[in-house]
Parts: C-alpha cells; sequence; structure tokens
C-alpha cells in the first residue's frame, strides 16, 4: 500500500427495526439534542459542498453510502431552495421544550417548491405558529389556508 492510499469497507445498512412504536423518534428528544430538521439543514449543506467537491458524485451515491434511498436525499437536498434567511432559521433551531420537534423535514418540501421567497416566509411562519404534532405535520396542498 502506498503513502497516497486510503482503504476503508462500507457494510450494508443496519435493517435492525427499532422496538419503539411508530412516531416515538419524534415524541421525545434527547436532553440537549438539535431537532431533525436542523441536522437535515447542515446535511444538505454538506451534500451540496460533497457534490461540488467530488467529480462524478452522484445522488444515488449519496444514497448508497447513506443507507438510505434516492428520493430521501433529493428530500434533504431540495431544503437548498428554500430562502437563505429561513434555512439559518432551521439551523439554529433550539430543541422544543414541550417534547416533540415543532417543525418537521415533510412540513418544508412544499414550502421549498413555491418560488417567492416572501411566500416561503409566510407558510414558514404559519408552520410554526401552528401547534403540530407529529401525526399532523404534512403539509397542506399548494393554494389552500390551512397552513
Amino acid at each position: 500500500m502506498s503513502q497516497n492510499e486510503i482503504h476503508y469497507r462500507l457494510g450494508p445498512p443496519s435493517r435492525e427495526r427499532s422496538t419503539q412504536p411508530k412516531g416515538a423518534l419524534h415524541s421525545q428528544p434527547l436532553s440537549g439534542q438539535l431537532p431533525r430538521i436542523t441536522r437535515l439543514m447542515a446535511l444538505a449543506i454538506k451534500f451540496e459542498n460533497l457534490l461540488g467537491e467530488v467529480e462524478g458524485l452522484s445522488y444515488a451515491d449519496l444514497a448508497r453510502l447513506g443507507g438510505v434511498s434516492r428520493s430521501h436525499v433529493t428530500h434533504i437536498l431540495n431544503l437548498l431552495y428554500l430562502a437563505p434567511d429561513l434555512q439559518e432559521r432551521l439551523l439554529f433551531l433550539e430543541p422544543s421544550p414541550r417534547g416533540p420537534d415543532r417543525i418537521y423535514e415533510a412540513d418544508l418540501r412544499r414550502v421549498s417548491q413555491l418560488y417567492e421567497w416572501q411566500e416561503q416566509r409566510r407558510v414558514f411562519e404559519a408552520i410554526l405558529a401552528a401547534d403540530r404534532t407529529p401525526d399532523t405535520a404534512t403539509p397542506s396542498p399548494l393554494g389552500t389556508s390551512q397552513v
């Protein structure tokens, strides 16, 4: 092995099932743990940097390395379409003292599809103002006034 070579082995992603009931991951965040959406926003920025630095790296490669689907990688990277100030707010969210996170990635999927940043901000504020639980985290269709 030459001095400039690095060898590593990637194992298959763990397929062990959690013993927690569905939705339990969002119900009680660990003390001091950042909200999941904050971690996903940081991951989106990291992915963007990797895609720019590593020639030929694809979404499929990122998905394979992370043990997730390509569509999940796409959902994460779509967070980069949010207005820069919204991205910054996501990065500095505090853990919710009441337990569940206040905002979920599913809430932001349609927000990131809005072209106007001002409209993104309006919908984002409505999401933050709503008293959300994991069961009500899915956003309403575009063009409705529920959000």
